[in-house]
């Protein structure tokens, strides 16, 4: 077991739920690895999805979901997509990358070999646009 001590783990888990930014993500990191050593890869795992979870909403990302090797971010609204971000992603992720900016827009997002961090960086680049 990573965290032996039950309120150690509380602890933790708090500070996971509350990770807001890549700053706090990877002080996080270096507490761990300072407290308990190596993070072993499901910590990792949480703290990905908690960042993802924190940031989609930010950018109006509503729902998430996985259609075998294809991510499917669904928006709000077509107003909260950029046109460069489309245009930014589109040169980034050739023919991996699918739009649909109708009533419902979403991007379907066929990932590669570590989908959790693939997702980080395209919610990480939707937040400078």
């Amino acid at each position: 077991m990573y965290i032996e001590d039950g309120q150690q783990k509380i602890e933790i888990y708090k500070k996971i739920a509350a990770i807001d930014n890549l700053e706090d993500y990877d002080e996080l990191i270096d507490e761990l690895i300072d407290r308990y050593g190596d993070i072993p890869k499901e910590v990792e795992n949480l703290m990905d999805i908690s960042y993802i979870k924190n940031n989609g909403s930010k950018v109006f990302i509503d729902n998430i979901y996985q259609l075998e090797n294809t991510l499917v971010l669904e928006f709000s609204s077509i107003d909260k997509i950029s046109p460069n971000l489309v245009h930014y992603l589109s040169e980034s992720y050739i023919r991996r990358i699918n739009f649909d900016l109708s009533n419902s827009p979403k991007f379907k997002y066929r990932y590669g070999e570590d989908m959790l961090l693939e997702l980080k960086e395209i919610i990480e680049k939707n937040k400078q646009f």
